[in-house]
């Protein structure tokens, strides 16, 4: 590669990128085939797989949330995934992923149906009206965006000269994506569960029954008090999904 051409890097870096995205694809369909999930009472029966068939069964009260995502593809085609928050897996290992994944891939409304399901919520989560977060939180977002992102570009040019001026790029695409995250950011209660929502181009839902929460921590840092802001996060065994920006006492 070190006596090649352009042209060649560019060929051989595109085709690796090939290569690991038909990977990926052929092992998550051999890994989800023919996947099957019903509620039976209390406990949720999982079936999946290809080559090897493989069966799961998750007790309901095991799970401590459920999540709803998706990347900016799949929100663009209105599809997304569900997986659950549940105590005893490790979720960094491969049997734990496979285990809390509870719908690999379908349609939005089909995946807030199964939350309310499998949490047996009355409400229409997709009807949910979420209250957003006050404009104060958008200045929070982007005075630190801006800051970090004005820190690097002088440091590039500092470093590099005229090219490193380059890097002032970030400063339009980070208050971008702090909007977004700022637009897609809300909390509601649906009855006795707490839904989060959070992402700028990746969305996340996180549907938690409040029995629960083990405890909620409530963070301001110096910025935030000037702002009258908070973030409150919320701890369960696995996941610390959190609101930040939110309205806080003086």
């Amino acid at each position: 590669l070190a006596q090649s051409g352009p042209a060649v890097i560019a060929g051989v870096v595109l085709g690796a990128l090939v290569v690991s995205v038909v990977i990926s694809l052929i092992a998550t369909v051999v890994v989800y085939w023919g996947f099957t999930v019903r509620r039976e009472g209390r406990r949720v029966h999982i079936t999946r797989g290809l080559l090897e068939r493989r069966k799961a069964f998750i007790p309901l009260n095991r799970v401590q949330a459920l999540k709803i995502h998706a990347n900016p593809v799949r929100r663009v085609l209105g599809l997304a995934s569900v997986s659950a928050v549940l105590a005893g897996y490790n979720a960094q290992e491969q049997e734990g992923q496979e285990t809390s994944m509870v719908l690999p891939i379908a349609r939005r409304e089909s995946a807030f149906h199964m939350v309310c399901e499998l949490l047996d919520i009355d409400t229409n989560l997709e009807s949910l009206e979420f209250e957003e977060l006050p404009s104060r939180a958008l200045v929070h977002r982007l005075l630190h965006a801006v800051v970090a992102a004005v820190a690097l570009g002088m440091g590039a040019w500092a470093l590099l000269g005229r090219p490193g001026a380059f890097g002032f790029v970030l400063v339009p695409i980070v208050v971008a994506w702090s909007w977004l995250a700022w637009r897609g950011a809300g909390h509601a209660f649906a009855g006795d569960h707490f839904v989060v929502r959070s992402g700028a181009l990746f969305r996340r839902y996180y549907v938690v029954p409040v029995a629960n929460v083990q405890h909620l921590q409530l963070n301001r840092s110096p910025l935030q008090r000037a702002l009258s802001l908070a973030t409150l996060r919320l701890r369960i065994p696995k996941a610390n999904p959190a609101v930040a920006g939110l309205d806080g006492l003086r």
